[in-house]
């Protein structure tokens, strides 16, 4: 089985093409893709090996991974203290893996 990233779907950038391999030895027609990322867009295509070599690939298959749970904000500053306020500023994660919905914020005395 080959697959690759083909784009976060949180951040359009691109990055240069990996292509992972994973081969599973018998006769086995199903398996489990380790290390995907969340929120992604892949491509995989599968190729039979047999004594003679690898056979051609099958057509290419888009799929897309579900949304994950999103890394910390990038910063939290406190800023303007009083006696009975303060003002907070955080910066977005740095990998959201999803559509970003709304901030938690819990504190305690």
């Amino acid at each position: 089985v080959y697959y690759w990233k083909v784009q976060s779907l949180s951040r359009r950038s691109r990055r240069h093409v990996e292509k992972k391999i994973l081969t599973f030895r018998g006769n086995k027609t199903f398996g489990m893709l380790p290390g995907l990322e969340p929120y992604s867009s892949y491509k995989l295509n599968v190729r039979v090996v047999n004594g003679k070599g690898e056979g051609p690939a099958s057509p290419d298959k888009l799929f897309k991974t579900p949304e994950g749970v999103p890394s910390p904000p990038s910063f939290l500053k406190i800023t303007n203290p009083t006696l009975d306020s303060l003002t907070l500023e955080w910066g977005l994660p740095t990998h959201p893996n999803g559509v970003l919905t709304s901030y938690i914020l819990k504190f305690q005395p």
